[in-house]
């Protein structure tokens, strides 16, 4: 079965660069996604997973914050967010 918001083509190339650690075409591929469907909690906290992994906490953050307050993720992916950006404590 494939996932409603892809194609079969869409989901092999999504699935590939998941697995591939290609972030830059993860991301590319579903901001092309979002396109056609804004409002879609998936796309968007995929989104904002993918800028975590790339290191970018303030556009996870501002993905993050599009999704619905109802939506599981969501706090999720605001505290991975939020984890990145504050200082490491080394152990003394």
């Amino acid at each position: 079965m494939v996932h409603p918001i892809y194609d079969a083509v869409m989901l092999k190339k999504a699935t590939d660069a998941y697995f591939q650690k290609d972030w830059g075409a993860m991301l590319e591929i579903n901001l092309s996604m979002l396109e056609k469907r804004p409002e879609d909690e998936f796309l968007l906290w995929h989104i904002a997973d993918t800028y975590v992994k790339l290191g970018d906490a303030s556009k996870a953050v501002e993905f993050a914050g599009k999704i619905k307050e109802s939506a599981v993720h969501r706090e999720d992916i605001m505290l991975r967010a939020s984890q990145m950006v504050q200082p490491e404590v080394e152990d003394e």
